[in-house]
């Protein structure tokens, strides 16, 4: 799901990186699993109106990226890191344009979750069923013209919403990483 010229991108070795986390937050909802996605307010900014995992920079006081993402998603989503049992993180995914190395975690909840956003930082909670993440037909690819450079971007088409770019990274290789799960389990 990389969009090139996206991949091994040498700005990442040239200085250091700054480091943040987000977090794939599993939920069960009328016994289907969910995970929220948020929808990023519109601003002057690289991540403007986008759709992202909860979560962002790495903090002084976090004593690691997990605990960067879960900090975040409450302080995003309103949802209580008291709550969430992390279980493990995937590949680390560099933002060229922002500079940062972002870590993705991987976290449960065993209740349905009471979203409140933050308006400064949230536009909407997108709540989204792992079986129409899972299903291939929602995966799909344009050409985007992005700073005056056409770029075949591969994308993950739910509910009217385009996931892309590192969030799109993330994405599949998570739904990768199930499906082998599943496939061992048999």
């Amino acid at each position: 799901m990389a969009p090139n010229p996206r991949r091994n991108n040498p700005d990442c070795q040239r200085r250091p990186l700054r480091q943040a986390g987000v977090l794939f937050l599993f939920y069960a909802r009328d016994g289907h699993m969910h995970l929220p996605f948020i929808e990023r307010p519109r601003y002057d900014g690289p991540h403007s109106g986008q759709i992202a995992l909860p979560g962002g920079k790495r903090e002084v006081g976090d004593p690691d990226l997990a605990a960067t993402a879960v900090r975040e998603t409450g302080e995003e989503i309103g949802v209580p890191g008291s709550c969430i049992q992390v279980l493990g993180q995937l590949t680390p995914v560099y933002i060229p344009n922002s500079h940062y190395m972002v870590t993705p975690s991987v976290g449960l909840m065993s209740a349905v979750p009471a979203f409140r956003p933050d308006p400064a930082e949230v536009k909407a909670v997108l709540e989204c069923p792992l079986a129409l993440l899972s299903d291939p037909a929602c995966r799909k690819r344009e050409i985007w013209n992005i700073g005056n450079l056409d770029v075949d971007v591969p994308f993950f088409h739910v509910g009217g919403h385009r996931i892309w770019g590192a969030t799109a990274m993330m994405l599949a290789e998570l739904l990768e990483v199930i499906r082998r799960t599943e496939a061992e389990a048999g």
